[in-house]
């Protein structure tokens, strides 16, 4: 018998597959699917020429639009959240540098969390910072 536990990381796994999906078609490249830092786990990490594009998805099951943006606040990452996702986004972004042969000095890290709804997602928030090969 399957728990609502055990359906629940069934979704959520196969939003962040098709999420993968999704940057594939828009020309991006995976690098690492739920890659384990000593910070926490990045659920996505795509590469686009001198871009790194870290994604952390979130699914909830379909609900009505106006009750949805109304539990948006519930749905984000908290504080402490988003401050291990960022620890284990520099932690991630300086091991791929230090390891790649980066001829140019400026490299591009963006951060996206992507919440899917059903079958519907949005792009809640897109953090873009530029860097000098480490941070």
């Amino acid at each position: 018998m399957v728990t609502a536990r055990q359906l629940s990381e069934r979704k959520g796994r196969r939003a962040e597959i098709i999420t993968i999906w999704l940057y594939r078609v828009m020309g991006w490249r995976l690098m690492k699917y739920r890659t384990k830092t000593p910070f926490g786990e990045i659920d996505i990490v795509m590469q686009k020429k001198m871009r790194l594009k870290f994604i952390e998805v979130k699914y909830r099951s379909f609900r009505p639009l106006k009750k949805f943006y109304a539990e948006m606040e519930i749905i984000l990452p908290s504080a402490t959240q988003q401050k291990r996702l960022k620890r284990s986004i520099h932690y991630f972004s300086e091991k791929f540098i230090e390891n790649s042969n980066v001829n140019n000095n400026l490299f591009s890290v963006e951060s996206d969390i992507i919440l899917w709804n059903g079958w519907f997602y949005f792009d809640i928030q897109k953090y873009v910072m530029e860097t000098e090969t480490a941070f």
